[in-house]
């Protein structure tokens, strides 16, 4: 899986994701990949994360702060307010779907 189809994916799940995070399931808030119903996709996405993650640190470390500190019922994420986090990472969300474009 290349750069630019990861993202497609990855993107449009985690705004996906962000749209549901108000649904917390007794300590899971649904990240993105929760949001990609195709199993080989999936595992592809997995792999290219696991692969570019320094690359990408930026978001990839965003995103699971923000949904694990949601998933614990946290208001804070790294000292922030979780609304202003979540505004910060929507932004960065743009800032990548600018890029693949």
């Amino acid at each position: 899986m290349d750069r630019n189809e990861f993202f497609q994916y990855y993107l449009s799940a985690l705004k996906e994701a962000l749209s549901n995070d108000s649904k917390n399931y007794g300590y899971l808030v649904k990240s993105y990949d929760w949001y990609i119903q195709d199993p080989t996709v999936l595992r592809k996405m997995e792999n290219f994360k696991n692969d570019n993650y320094k690359k990408f640190h930026d978001i990839f470390n965003m995103e699971e702060s923000y949904f694990d500190a949601k998933s614990h019922y946290a208001e804070e994420v790294l000292g922030i307010p979780i609304n202003k986090y979540r505004n910060d990472l929507l932004e960065l969300i743009s800032l990548y779907g600018k890029k693949i474009n």
